[in-house]
């Protein structure tokens, strides 16, 4: 008798045998997410000549003069609220640290856009251009100079073979390059 149960329960049975069912394979399309940045990036399209970077104005509640200061003589500019809609619309309306430009209370940053103790600024792209030049040329003559005390030291009988390689890639399709 158990033998019938388990023959008629298997034929009235309204789940079918895996095997007989699939999904069909492909319907979904893969998308990719990626967590949100924790400042919001002005729109490039809309300031095209202008390269931006959030510099600190506020450590641990008191003003950095200095860093201000030393961003401004390198060609970094504070930028208007009025010119940046699309980022002052991300502020939080009722900020009680008063960091929305309309309530920043302090004079140098009155105006503009101050996030969290960092202002959104702006350079020239052609001068920021010039100041990465300026950089990567500066990093490039520090390590052939430590290349060349390395090899300084070199004694005929215990040669030294540098092998050192060195590369940083940004941007998209970074990842993907081969070697």
């Amino acid at each position: 008798m158990t033998n019938e149960i388990k023959h008629s329960r298997n034929a009235s049975d309204p789940r079918k045998d895996r095997e007989i069912q699939s999904r069909t394979q492909g319907n979904r399309q893969d998308i990719a997410w990626t967590p949100p940045s924790v400042l919001p990036e002005p729109d490039a399209s809309k300031h095209p000549d202008w390269a931006h970077r959030w510099v600190r104005v506020d450590v641990m509640g008191s003003f950095d003069q200095r860093n201000l200061s030393l961003r401004m003589r390198e060609g970094w500019t504070p930028c208007p609220a009025e010119e940046y809609p699309e980022v002052v619309q991300m502020l939080a309306p009722n900020d009680p640290r008063g960091m929305t430009p309309s309530l920043n209370k302090d004079v140098a940053t009155n105006g503009n856009i101050v996030i969290g103790g960092l202002m959104l600024c702006r350079m020239p792209k052609e001068v920021s251009a010039a100041r990465q030049k300026y950089y990567a040329d500066l990093a490039t003559r520090q390590l052939e100079g430590v290349n060349a005390n390395l090899m300084r030291e070199e004694h005929p009988l215990m040669p030294i073979i540098n092998q050192s390689k060195s590369r940083t890639r940004f941007g998209k399709g970074s990842a993907s390059d081969e070697d």
